[in-house]
């Protein structure tokens, strides 16, 4: 028998938004909050597949779901990090040319 996966799920999706992801009238970003609700989504179904993982077969299933999920989220982890650097970048920039303007 497979032991079942035990996370706390309540946590997901019920972080506020970090405020680079508000807008100016603070207003939590709606695909920064649509893409929390599919993370958690994906989240309870890996739960769920693996808790009622009983057979060979439903093990599959759940580690294909698992490998799935793991697969978007470190997706998701090098687009924010490229955005992230991109964000980077053009702040810098913008300082360069304010202080160039200054100077």
């Amino acid at each position: 028998m497979v032991e079942p996966v035990k996370s706390d799920l309540r946590s997901i999706g019920s972080v506020e938004a970090p405020r680079s992801t508000a807008h100016a009238n603070g207003e939590p970003d709606v695909a920064f909050r649509a893409l929390l609700e599919r993370l958690k989504a994906g989240a309870e179904r890996v739960a769920h597949s693996s808790e009622s993982a009983s057979d060979p077969r439903s093990l599959s299933t759940a580690v294909g779901d698992a490998r799935a999920s793991l697969d978007a989220v470190l997706s998701l982890s090098e687009r924010l990090l490229e955005a992230c650097r991109a964000e980077q970048c053009r702040v810098d920039q913008s300082a360069h040319a304010d202080r160039k303007q200054g100077a």
